[in-house]
């Protein structure tokens, strides 16, 4: 157990530590953190994930019960944080929008796929695409609309168009309907057009990582009221949500293990961009990545020696 724990840990920590000493040295440029993060992004991820879903049985990839518990467990923990935000810590809804943000979305791209992988597998992306679905037609829409009613020229209902539109068209949300619509139809892909998507693709899981190392290198690090609720909420709370949601909906196997450890992973990367792209709770936003990527070493850790 303790073999198959540091197995799965210990790489992913060195490789961010790897990135973070890189731009604290100045070895890697920090400015270079974009180019990275957009080729995981853009490139590397999306062709992951349209290989790992083609390949994938459909009923796995529509399992109702599964999309609806990840569903519930990323939103419901969105709402739930958006109201004690709103209403107890007396935040404006921009505030209140970003910092549910970064309380609910977990960090399926940059550590999501190296963790699960090396547990499980390649298979293990499937959660990761039903994830990424999840979040890109629900949560980023929601925040972006709350963040830019500000200042927003245009109606809500253009806003919301807008949001979904932008969403649809990246090639996160594209690769995964391919890929979910050639196993649907048993479509074989050529060996060439495969091997070429796989040898970018596994490129994924380390790039990720080291780009991530290079963002927390960028910023400051406090510890506040507001970064230590938003670790609570990520790192404890939504693990919790999300396991009585599998007993709930009864849900077994190998995915209700890989649903439950997405959500036990520390706040997506993209939740810290849009803190800075609105100037709403950047330090927080940024300070709640780095101190609760730190803090899942802990709580990881204690999970995979629960669930394996």
């Amino acid at each position: 157990m303790l073999d198959t724990i540091l197995n799965s840990i210990v790489p992913v920590f060195f490789v961010i530590a790897l990135g973070w000493f890189s731009g604290k040295k100045n070895i890697v440029s920090k400015e270079y953190k974009k180019a990275f993060a957009d080729y995981v992004m853009m490139f590397s991820f999306p062709l992951h994930l349209f290989i790992s879903s083609a390949k994938a049985n459909p009923k796995t990839l529509l399992d109702i019960k599964v999309i609806s518990s990840f569903a519930l467990a990323l939103m419901g923990l969105y709402v739930i944080a958006f109201i004690i935000q709103k209403h107890i810590f007396k935040y404006d809804s921009r505030k209140a929008a970003q910092g549910s943000m970064v309380c609910a979305f977990p960090n399926m791209a940059f550590m999501g796929i190296p963790v699960l992988t090396s547990l499980i597998g390649p298979e293990a992306l499937i959660s990761v695409a039903i994830g990424n679905i999840i979040t890109s037609l629900f949560m980023i829409p929601i925040t972006t609309i709350i963040l830019e009613s500000k200042n927003a020229t245009a109606s809500p209902m253009e806003i919301i168009k807008s949001s979904l539109i932008n969403c649809i068209k990246k090639p996160l949300i594209i690769a995964p309907i391919l890929g979910l619509l050639c196993s649907v139809f048993h479509i074989t892909m050529p060996k060439v057009i495969a091997h070429s998507c796989e040898l970018i693709g596994k490129s994924t899981s380390g790039v990720s990582l080291f780009s991530l190392g290079l963002i927390m290198a960028s910023y400051t690090v406090v510890l506040s009221r507001q970064v230590c609720f938003n670790i609570f909420m990520k790192n404890i709370l939504q693990p919790i949500l999300m396991g009585g949601l599998i007993i709930l909906f009864n849900l077994k196997g190998v995915m209700a293990k890989e649903i439950l450890l997405l959500c036990a992973m520390p706040t997506a990367t993209i939740s810290t961009m849009f803190g800075l792209k609105y100037g709403v709770s950047e330090v927080e936003s940024s300070s709640s990545a780095i101190l609760g990527t730190i803090f899942s070493i802990v709580t990881l850790s204690l999970l995979i020696s629960y669930i394996l």
